[in-house]
This record gives C-alpha cells, sequence and structure tokens, in this order.
C-alpha cells in the first residue's frame, strides 16, 4: 500500500493539475503538485550524492512532511556512498590510470606459470649468460655440485652444438605468495647479494639487485625472487598506486579536512606491493622509470607483498605536496610539463593555447632558438609552462624519486661539478638522468648550465622580461599549491567551485548566475570546506529548478 501510494505521487496519482490549452494545436501540461516536486527532488539528491534512489521510508518522510529536509541532505553528505561519489569525481579529474605503464624492463621480469614449467627471466642478456642462448631451464629438479648449479646440453642437438646448456628448476616460496611454492629456474632463482663480474667492464664484483647484474651469472632475482617482478605482481603495484592516490582524496572527503589537504598534506597510505616494490624493486628495474634512493618517508617493517588489502599510514616530509608527488599522479604525468599542465587544467581550470596565427613557418630561422620561452610561436605558452614546471625540478621525470637538496649519500644540489662535460662522473646514470652534461659551444646559450640540474636550464632568462624563477625549483609543488590558494589568486577557490557545480549540475555557469558563482567562489575560500560547497550548490534554486524539470543543458537562460 505504502509504495503504490509512493508511486501514485511520482506519475501523478492523486489527480494532477491541467493547464487548459490555449488552442487546437497545443497539448495539456501536466503540472507537478509541490510534493512530486520534493519527491523528485530528493530522486536527484540521492542519485547524485550516493548514487542510489531513496528508501521508501525516504520517499514516505517527503511525501508526509511535504518537504526534503535538511537532516536528510546531511545523512547524504555524511555518507560513505559520497565519499565513493566523489572518488569517481578525482579518478576523472586526475586522469587516475597507469595500468598501461610498465615498471621494469625485461631484465627482471619473470615468465611462465611456475607450475608446468619453471619461472624464469626472458630478458636475452640475462639468459645467454645464464645458459648461452635465450632459453630456459630444462623440465627436471636441479642439483648442484661444490656448489655450482649442474647444466646438461640442450636437448636440440643444433643449440647444444653452439654450446647451449640447461639447468633444472627448483622450489621457491615467492614474496607475492609464501604459502604456494613456485618453480623456479634455478639461475633465476640465485639468492646472491653479489656476484662475480664476467665482463670487463666495472668493478671486479657487482651488486645483484642492480642494473649490473646482467653481467655475472651468479646473480638472480634474490631471496624469495624479491628483485623480480611478473605480470600479476606488476599490475598489483599499479593497482596499488592508483588506489593509494585515490584513498587519499576519499580521506580528504570522508574527514571533512580543508580540501587545500588535496594539494598540501603530507599524510598518505601504502599498502603491501607499495611497500616490497619501494624495498626492492626501485633498484632493479635498469632504467630511468623509478630510480634508486629514499622516497621522503619511511616504509612499514613487517608489510609483505602479499599483504595488498592491509593499508598502514606513512607520513612523509616536505617534498612531498598532497596528490601532487604521489606516484601514481608522478608517473601519469613523466613530465615536469605534463605535470604543470594537468595541475594548470584540473586546479586553476586553465589550458595552455598556441598564439592567434599558430606558429611560424618550420623553416623560418626564430625556431633555432633554444629558450622556448623566447621562441616564436612557443613563446605564448611556455612562459607560463617553464616556472610552472619548475615546481618539480626536485623531482625525477620519468619517475617519482625526489631530488634532495641535502642528504648524507643522495644529495642532489642544483649544480654538481662532477656532472658538468669536464667532470668524473658525466657518465652515470644519476648524472645523464637529472644533471646538463652536454657540451655547448662558448657562444651558446646553454653554456652557463652546463653541471646544473635539468629544471635550472635557462631559469634565470625567462622570457622578454628576462625574468628568473629558479625559487620554484627549491620551493616545489608545495609552494605552487600555495600560489593558488592564497586569496590574492583564488584560482583554486574559482576552479573547485566551477567544477564542483557543473558535476552536479550538468552545465556550467550562465551569465545571469554571476551572483551565485561569486557566493559560492567566496564562500569556497574561506576554509575550503567541500561539503559546503555541495551543499550549498545542491540547495540552490538552480539545482532545485533542475530537479524539478530534469537536466537543463546549456542554451541560454531558461
Amino acid at each position: 500500500m505504502r509504495v503504490t501510494l509512493l508511486i501514485g505521487l511520482l506519475v501523478g496519482l492523486p489527480p494532477l493539475a491541467y493547464a487548459a490549452a490555449t488552442n487546437d494545436t497545443e497539448a495539456p501540461m501536466c503540472q507537478q503538485t509541490p510534493v512530486q516536486e520534493q519527491l523528485h527532488y530528493l530522486r536527484r539528491l540521492s542519485l547524485d550524492l550516493r548514487g542510489h534512489l531513496p528508501s521508501v521510508a525516504e520517499y514516505e518522510f517527503v511525501a508526509q512532511s511535504g518537504q526534503v529536509s535538511a537532516q536528510q541532505i546531511e545523512e547524504m553528505l555524511a555518507s560513505e556512498e559520497f565519499v565513493g561519489r566523489m572518488r569517481r569525481y578525482h579518478r576523472d579529474l586526475l586522469w587516475v590510470n597507469i595500468g598501461a605503464q610498465r615498471l621494469s624492463n625485461n631484465q627482471w621480469r619473470l615468465t611462465g606459470d611456475g607450475r608446468s614449467n619453471g619461472l624464469w627471466i626472458g630478458a636475452n642478456n640475462r639468459a645467454t649468460r645464464f645458459r648461452g642462448a635465450r632459453v630456459n631451464c630444462g623440465d627436471f629438479e636441479s642439483s648442484t655440485t661444490n656448489g655450482r648449479i649442474d647444466t646438461r646440453p640442450h636437448p636440440n642437438a643444433e643449440l647444444a652444438a653452439e654450446g647451449v646448456v640447461q639447468e633444472g628448476w627448483v622450489w621457491v616460496q615467492p614474496y607475492w605468495n609464501p604459502d604456494q611454492p613456485v618453480k623456479v629456474c634455478a639461475f633465476d632463482a640465485q639468492e646472491g647479494l653479489q656476484g662475480t663480474n664476467e665482463t670487463n667492464r666495472g668493478p671486479a664484483q657487482v651488486s645483484c639487485n642492480t642494473g649490473l647484474a646482467n653481467r655475472s651469472s651468479e646473480c638472480g632475482c634474490g631471496p624469495n625472487l624479491r628483485w623480480c617482478l611478473t605480470r600479476d605482481t606488476e599490475n598489483q603495484v599499479r593497482r596499488s598506486w592508483d588506489e593509494q592516490l585515490l584513498r587519499y582524496a576519499d580521506s580528504v572527503v570522508r574527514d571533512n579536512r580543508p580540501y587545500s589537504d588535496l594539494l598540501t598534506g603530507r599524510q598518505m597510505e601504502v599498502n603491501g606491493p607499495i611497500t616490497h616494490f619501494l624495498k626492492h624493486l626501485t633498484h632493479a628495474p635498469g632504467n630511468a622509470l623509478l630510480v634508486t634512493g629514499a622516497q621522503g618517508y619511511d616504509l612499514p617493517e613487517d608489510l609483505g607483498h602479499h599483504q595488498f588489502d592491509e593499508w598502514r599510514s606513512a607520513p612523509r616530509n616536505g617534498m612531498h605536496s598532497g596528490v601532487l608527488t604521489l606516484p601514481a599522479f608522478l608517473i601519469k604525468f613523466q613530465s615536469n610539463r605534463g605535470r604543470a599542465t594537468r595541475f594548470y587544467h584540473a586546479f586553476r581550470c586553465e589550458a595552455f593555447q598556441a598564439p592567434p596565427g599558430g606558429l611560424p613557418a618550420t623553416d623560418d630561422a626564430c625556431h633555432t632558438e633554444p629558450n622556448l620561452t623566447k621562441r616564436c610561436g612557443c613563446k605564448y605558452c611556455h612562459v607560463s609552462v617553464e616556472p610552472a614546471a619548475a615546481y618539480w625540478g626536485r623531482w625525477s621525470e620519468q619517475g617519482i624519486k625526489p631530488l634532495f637538496a641535502e642528504a648524507q649519500s643522495d644529495a642532489y644540489p642544483a649544480f654538481d661539478p662532477n656532472c658538468g662535460p669536464e667532470g668524473r662522473q658525466r657518465g652515470s646514470t644519476r648524472c645523464r638522468l637529472h644533471y646538463i652534461n652536454e657540451i655547448f659551444a662558448e657562444d651558446d646559450a646553454r653554456k652557463p648550465y652546463e653541471g646544473y640540474l635539468r629544471s635550472y636550464l635557462f631559469s634565470n632568462d625567462l622570457g622578454e622580461q628576462n625574468g628568473s624563477y629558479g625559487n620554484n625549483i627549491e620551493e616545489g609543488p608545495q609552494g605552487m599549491a600555495q600560489n593558488i590558494l592564497d586569496p590574492a589568486d583564488g584560482s583554486f577557490a574559482r576552479c573547485t567551485s566551477q567544477r564542483i557545480f557543473e558535476h552536479f549540475t550538468g552545465r556550467s555557469f550562465r551569465p545571469s548566475e554571476a551572483a551565485l558563482q561569486g557566493q559560492l567562489r567566496s564562500s569556497f575560500q574561506s576554509g575550503f570546506d567541500l561539503r559546503s560547497l555541495v551543499r550549498q550548490i545542491v540547495t540552490s534554486q538552480e539545482y532545485r529548478e533542475a530537479a524539478r524539470f530534469g537536466l537543463i543543458k546549456d542554451g541560454g537562460d531558461q
């Protein structure tokens, strides 16, 4: 009976009032009763704030009281469902998806299923050093003689004639599932921390958890295979980083902290896959994506990769700044210019646009200008892009590593003569990735920057005014965030209130809504209270009218 009454109210029972037709060509128009309008309002609120329809009890309350109560709205805003709805908003805002990003090269990638055949490293340089060719081990249990792994000639006669051999497999308890042993080719399962360098390059011994491991047949994946990834474990790390960023945004919404914490907070969470990767796998990839060294926070000692559903708090140091230095953001946007561009779009609602008329012809001599803030055409965007990108100047591009200005063993000073063209360490990975170590002609505008961090290139030669933005590098993303939070700038409040309004109404502000736009911006600037902003929007006449007549798309004032 209750449900029938409610359905009747929604579809028009008791009888609706009808507006009389003014002429024969006009159809009658149904006029909703005030109660029906409130029921439609309740339905839209529940869908927008919680993602599901109201309960029968909620419908009954509104049908009897004649209106949606403030308490009902507050309960929706305080619900876990509201947190989930905002999670979807943040996923779209920050493009949270690094599912296609490889975290390691083949030198540290295990293939096979670990059951019918042993897991093995498929990289040619590792397999060839172990067995003489890119082949895996044989299907037999491994044995050793005098501490060395026994091998047999490859069953393929042609390969055997070329000296190709195979070892057997061993059972290993892998870090990703300690209770389920897997078969692993014996060479790949080796646990030694160091191995003999079998090339004529470098030191006599190499560390087995670094990119030099391919120089020794004594280096494998380490204890419990901790230095190697499988397809599944790599996916788990990527999913964990995506989840980490979303959980961070969730916590800001759930705890009703100032929404500015999204950009400036330092508390975060780590789970098992993240903890294991940062402890054991940043050394191993051997490429530019992730660089060895500290991350600026301590990791739990007792959290293993297999504990992917367990999350622990991990306070970060002062270099970190909200979502802007979380791995999912840094990996999704791998260049500093890309990071700045996403920041501008997401939090300032601004985009970098090419100049009117486009760029000059490609053969124009002005394209030889190395300083993009002065190059024809490019300067219109880069005079803003370069200073903004500089805020990430102490973060590795194509990676997640903070480049500490001062540290006992992991320092990255702004200028390091050892990384300059004449420096003793010029060819090191550290210098090649992060410092300007190319040799320029004496009259080249880049010559004065040799030996500096790459982010310092032209940092004191900005545009036609020759300004400087070197301080941005040392301030870091925290400085960029603070700039837009300042009332004198106000772009964070303006952009967020605009985006949240669009999210819940499905349209932009109209010219006639300038007063509402200003009110929302001003109110949000004072305290950055997200729930209050959403409350103001969903209780506004603009939202109520949309709930009454259906979603009104842009098309002028109605």
